[in-house]
């Protein structure tokens, strides 16, 4: 799956003139390397990707990934984003990026051997095509929140306290599938009284 991903994207570098692509938002991490903790990734023209991590994450980093994927624990500088622009600083090269600090872009940018191009477009080309696969997890998605909202309702209808509901809602997503909380759930009942078929937001 991943790899895929990784053979996808490599092919609009290379038709893009792009040498590297840096990942720094957690999303985008995960979609084309499978971790979904604190990070960032170097994608390569040919397919090759580097993920940097601290060291704390680096064993969860290893089990995550596929053994194409080289994982590289940052030791001195306890930031992946730093050691990577560190690492790049004076390479020529073309480099597309997902999001840079501002910080982080002008250190880029210092550098008159690097071409620094925004890549958010190429990436969204190849996240917006949904297979088979993907449609379906999209499907058991939804279908697990409408189970967690139902419990919400039924539970606002009692006596229940928001930190329960909150609780069992988290619950029941877990059980039904996700592997992690994109958002904590957010329950304030308030004053109103709630009828079936009413909108919750």
């Amino acid at each position: 799956m991943h790899n895929t991903r990784l053979g996808n994207l490599a092919e609009l570098m290379m038709e893009n003139n792009l040498d590297l692509i840096l990942l720094t938002s957690r999303p985008n991490v995960r979609y084309f390397t499978g971790y979904g903790g604190e990070g960032i990734a170097l994608i390569s023209s040919d397919g090759a990707a580097t993920l940097y991590v601290e060291p704390i994450y680096l064993e969860e980093a290893e089990h995550s990934v596929p053994e194409k994927i080289s994982v590289t624990p940052v030791e001195e500088i306890y930031d992946p984003l730093a050691a990577a622009v560190e690492e790049l600083r004076e390479k020529r090269i073309t480099i597309g990026v997902d999001s840079l600090p501002v910080e982080k872009y002008s250190e880029l940018a210092a550098s008159h051997s690097m071409v620094i191009k925004p890549a958010g477009g190429l990436i969204w080309r190849i996240r917006s095509r949904k297979d088979a696969w993907e449609k379906e997890l999209i499907r058991e998605a939804t279908a697990a929140v409408e189970s967690a909202l139902e419990m919400a309702f039924d539970l606002l209808m009692g006596d229940s306290q928001a930190s329960e509901i909150k609780t069992i809602v988290t619950e029941e997503l877990m059980r039904r599938g996700a592997d992690a909380i994109p958002e904590t759930p957010v329950i304030t009942p308030g004053r109103e009284v709630y009828r079936r078929g009413d909108t919750l937001t």
